[in-house]
């Protein structure tokens, strides 16, 4: 009826007495032919608004922006608007190794829910590149929102963070089947707190710290052992507690930190670019609106990229010579990470572990000697040393006592992120050997999961791929 007044079929009076005759034959109707008119006005505003957003966004696809949008068959509504910018493009194809999604509301008066996809940069920034607005949250939308991003990217995350939604989870599963899914912890605790609010009362925070300590346990065999106590002990939550279970390799740190997560592990950073956005749109805003607020947002993102790199030139030498020439080539943000690991390296110390072939080291910290690590270093190897840390693999900190310049865990954090992208070229055309220089016999830290690699002495830095991810793109 509302397509019909628009080319001038019907008029308000006629559509108040088909409403009234046709649903409503036996119920009194209390609508009024003001009410009709102000739904037709509401409906013609929201349908030039539709087609003033797409022409914007066609002007912007001469300038490097690329977008798709789907109307509804029947009413020709806004269903689904996809749309992202030349810098959304260049960061996800330089750090596509963590992506996280998320959708937030009330920022537009379609109602729609907003979805952002956004990465981590090597400078440890938060860097916002694709949107979508979708009529709905369910399996269709969600597949065809990831379906426009795997399109105009032409690159498919490694490892992504979500807030668990099933809907959403399902379309990854299709879209992205060898992607690392992950789940945010953050959004975890906040459902389990509502869930065992009522059951647990007064117990609950003794049940969640309790759960954070086994969730945080890094090897697998004792993490299953300890949960498998967690459920005995606290009945109460048992049920919830077998459905996390089945999700384990998603959120347990003994299975998740096998991979480079850029130190990442909730979508909170994303959060905080939702409350961004929030603050410059409101819940009855524009589609038009929506655009200036994320450029407003992109704004303050180029304000902060040129701070961390003023921060990242003018950054202090350390005062070890052995990392110095690492610091050369890594942003600010990863200098940070590595002058710390190389400050607590001090604090540790290194023993042969005995009962095991050679190359096995047990590493503690000189203040908790019967809490170690176990480091097996391969000289001839690099790729299959390890440490029961994990840290060079999902911090991607490099070692202190190797020669770090080429180490695959650097990439990430190069000044330069063309240089990461090359590397991956030529790690996917031959398999590089490392060269390790051993200089002492020390403890283990970071480097895998934050991608700054950094391993105290005798550390390994088999995943060193990672360092690279911190360069800074210099400017041309």
């Amino acid at each position: 009826m509302l397509e019909l007044n628009e080319i001038g079929m019907l008029s308000c009076s006629q559509i108040k007495t088909l409403i009234e005759q046709e649903h409503f034959p036996d119920v009194a109707v209390t609508w009024t032919l003001r009410d009709v008119q102000n739904l037709l006005l509401k409906s013609s505003v929201k349908s030039r608004e539709t087609n003033d957003f797409v022409k914007l966004l066609k002007e912007k696809s001469k300038h490097g922006w690329s977008f798709n949008f789907q109307l509804n068959d029947d009413t020709l509504r806004l269903e689904r608007v996809f749309w992202i910018s030349p810098n959304g493009k260049e960061k996800y194809v330089q750090f596509n190794d963590v992506l996280q999604i998320d959708a937030t509301y009330k920022t537009n008066r379609f109602g729609m829910p907003l979805v952002l996809f956004t990465v981590i940069d090597n400078h440890g920034l938060t860097v916002l590149t694709a949107r979508c607005l979708l009529s709905n949250e369910q399996f269709d939308s969600y597949s065809w929102a990831l379906q426009q991003f795997r399109y105009y990217t032409n690159r498919d995350p490694i490892v992504l963070f979500t807030d668990g939604d099933m809907e959403l989870a399902r379309a990854i599963k299709v879209i992205w089947p060898n992607a690392i899914h992950l789940l945010c912890r953050f959004h975890i605790s906040q459902n389990m707190t509502r869930a065992l609010a009522g059951s647990l009362s007064a117990n609950l925070s003794e049940f969640m710290n309790e759960f954070w300590r086994v969730g945080s346990i890094e090897e697998i065999d004792v993490f299953e052992m300890e949960f498998s106590t967690l459920k005995t002990k606290w009945q109460a939550a048992e049920s919830y507690l077998r459905a996390l279970e089945a999700k384990k390799k998603q959120w347990a740190f003994a299975y998740t930190h096998n991979n480079f997560v850029a130190g990442v592990s909730s979508t909170q950073r994303q959060e905080m670019v939702n409350g961004q956005i929030k603050s410059a749109l409101l819940s009855n805003s524009s589609l038009m609106r929506i655009i200036d607020g994320f450029e407003a947002v992109e704004t303050r993102s180029r304000d902060k990229l040129s701070q961390a790199s003023l921060s990242t030139k003018f950054a202090p030498a350390s005062m070890d010579p052995l990392i110095n020439d690492a610091l050369h080539t890594l942003t600010n943000y990863a200098q940070v990470l590595l002058k710390a690991e190389s400050g607590m390296s001090l604090s540790y110390t290194c023993l042969v572990d005995a009962s095991k072939d050679e190359g096995y080291f047990l590493v503690s910290h000189k203040d908790f000697p019967q809490k170690f690590r176990v480091v097996r270093l391969s000289i001839g190897t690099i790729e299959q040393s390890t440490c029961s840390c994990r840290k060079a693999i999902w911090l991607g900190i490099s070692v202190k006592q190797w020669t770090i310049s080429q180490s695959s865990s650097i990439l990430h954090w190069l000044r330069d992120p063309t240089q990461k992208l090359e590397a991956r070229k030529t790690e996917q055309a031959e398999k590089k050997r490392f060269s390790i220089r051993l200089k002492r016999k020390s403890a283990c830290t970071l480097a895998t999961g934050l991608g700054v690699g950094y391993n105290l002495n005798p550390i390994h830095t088999s995943q060193m791929i990672q360092l690279v991810r911190w360069s800074e793109v210099e400017s041309t």
